[in-house]
């Protein structure tokens, strides 16, 4: 059972921060474009 209690990792907080950047500048595809994107 996962408790709720448990910290995150200093490398998953870091990798949080840059992928919140990287929706934030606009670098990411929605569902709909990675469908239309590989025929999905």
């Amino acid at each position: 059972m996962i408790e709720d209690n448990l910290e995150l990792n200093e490398k998953t907080k870091k990798e949080i921060e840059e992928a919140k950047k990287r929706i934030d500048q606009g670098k990411f595809l929605t569902m709909e474009e990675v469908a239309k994107k590989y025929g999905v």
